[in-house]
């Protein structure tokens, strides 16, 4: 269960169109959210092909890059999203093993 059990987590996934590793991603973070953070998130997802301002507002090296805005600290990951230890020390849950 997540450290922050009474706060809203504010996430968003940038992607880069609707490319096989894109829904993958996507797919891999909805299944890993529901099942640690149930009701208490908020999820974005944002085509950066459709939003370029997204890139440089918010420094994106490559997607898809997950960013936790809240709660804080900000932190983010990049790639399919398919390593639940790294989602977990993201988003302050326990991984399952």
């Amino acid at each position: 269960m997540a450290k922050h059990l009474n706060e809203q987590y504010l996430l968003r996934l940038y992607v880069n169109g609707r490319t096989a590793r894109s829904r993958m991603a996507e797919q891999n973070l909805r299944s890993y959210l529901n099942q640690h953070l149930r009701e208490s998130f908020d999820l974005e997802v944002v085509d950066v092909q459709k939003d370029v301002e997204e890139i440089q507002k918010n420094n994106l090296l490559g997607t898809p890059t997950l960013i936790k805005f809240s709660p804080k600290p900000v932190s983010r990951v990049v790639g399919d999203m398919s390593d639940t230890f790294v989602l977990a020390s993201v988003v302050g849950s326990e991984p399952q093993k």
